[in-house]
Protein backbone atom coordinates (compact mmCIF):
# COMPACT_ATOMS: atom_id res chain seq x y z
CA UNK A 1 0.00 0.00 0.00
CA UNK A 2 2.94 2.38 0.52
CA UNK A 3 3.37 2.61 -3.27
CA UNK A 4 -0.18 3.86 -3.76
CA UNK A 5 -0.01 7.21 -5.54
CA UNK A 6 -2.26 10.20 -5.08
CA UNK A 7 -3.94 11.29 -8.32
CA UNK A 8 -3.32 14.70 -9.90
CA UNK A 9 -6.67 15.92 -8.57
CA UNK A 10 -5.54 15.43 -4.95
CA UNK A 11 -4.09 18.95 -4.78
CA UNK A 12 -0.59 20.34 -5.12
CA UNK A 13 0.69 18.99 -1.80
CA UNK A 14 -0.26 15.36 -2.48
CA UNK A 15 -0.67 14.92 -6.25
CA UNK A 16 1.71 12.41 -7.79
CA UNK A 17 3.27 11.36 -4.49
CA UNK A 18 3.08 7.88 -3.02
CA UNK A 19 1.76 7.25 0.47
CA UNK A 20 5.28 6.58 1.74
CA UNK A 21 6.64 9.76 0.15
CA UNK A 22 3.96 11.84 1.86
CA UNK A 23 4.55 10.00 5.13
CA UNK A 24 8.30 10.62 5.06
CA UNK A 25 8.40 14.08 3.43
CA UNK A 26 5.26 15.88 4.64
CA UNK A 27 5.14 15.80 8.46
CA UNK A 28 2.61 18.63 8.47
CA UNK A 29 0.16 16.53 6.42
CA UNK A 30 0.73 13.42 8.54
CA UNK A 31 0.28 15.33 11.79
CA UNK A 32 -2.89 17.00 10.45
CA UNK A 33 -4.27 13.56 9.67
CA UNK A 34 -3.15 12.09 13.00
CA UNK A 35 -4.72 14.81 15.11
CA UNK A 36 -7.75 15.95 13.11
CA UNK A 37 -9.00 13.34 10.65
CA UNK A 38 -11.86 11.03 11.65
CA UNK A 39 -11.87 7.61 10.01
CA UNK A 40 -15.63 7.45 9.48
CA UNK A 41 -15.46 10.74 7.55
CA UNK A 42 -12.83 9.45 5.10
CA UNK A 43 -13.56 7.73 1.80
CA UNK A 44 -11.67 6.40 -1.19
CA UNK A 45 -7.96 7.07 -1.39
CA UNK A 46 -8.13 9.28 1.70
CA UNK A 47 -9.49 6.40 3.79
CA UNK A 48 -6.70 4.21 2.43
CA UNK A 49 -4.15 6.89 3.35
CA UNK A 50 -5.70 7.30 6.81
CA UNK A 51 -5.35 3.57 7.47
CA UNK A 52 -1.81 3.57 6.09
CA UNK A 53 -0.69 6.45 8.34
CA UNK A 54 -2.39 5.09 11.46
CA UNK A 55 -0.86 1.67 10.81
CA UNK A 56 2.62 3.14 10.36
CA UNK A 57 2.34 5.24 13.51
CA UNK A 58 1.39 2.18 15.57
CA UNK A 59 5.07 1.23 15.50
CA UNK A 60 6.83 3.14 18.33
CA UNK A 61 10.05 3.50 16.32
CA UNK A 62 8.21 4.93 13.32
CA UNK A 63 6.23 7.27 15.60
CA UNK A 64 9.48 8.58 17.08
CA UNK A 65 10.86 9.21 13.58
CA UNK A 66 7.66 11.09 12.67
CA UNK A 67 7.88 13.23 15.81
CA UNK A 68 11.48 14.10 14.94
CA UNK A 69 10.41 15.18 11.44
CA UNK A 70 7.72 17.36 13.04
CA UNK A 71 10.26 18.99 15.35
CA UNK A 72 12.51 19.75 12.39
CA UNK A 73 9.58 21.06 10.33
CA UNK A 74 8.44 23.61 12.92
CA UNK A 75 11.98 25.00 13.07
CA UNK A 76 11.60 26.03 9.42
CA UNK A 77 8.63 28.35 9.97
CA UNK A 78 7.91 31.30 12.23
CA UNK A 79 6.29 30.39 15.55
CA UNK A 80 3.13 32.38 14.78
CA UNK A 81 2.74 30.40 11.52
CA UNK A 82 2.93 26.96 13.17
CA UNK A 83 -0.45 25.24 12.87
CA UNK A 84 -2.23 24.66 16.18
CA UNK A 85 -2.03 20.90 15.76
CA UNK A 86 1.80 21.17 15.63
CA UNK A 87 2.39 23.55 18.54
CA UNK A 88 3.51 20.62 20.74
CA UNK A 89 6.68 20.44 18.68
CA UNK A 90 7.87 23.99 19.41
Amino acid sequence: MDATEFPEGAGPELAGLTFIQVFEQKPKVVEFLRKLWIERCCTGIFLDFFKFVKGMLNCPFVMTEHEERCKEYVKTIENDKVPTYMKDYL
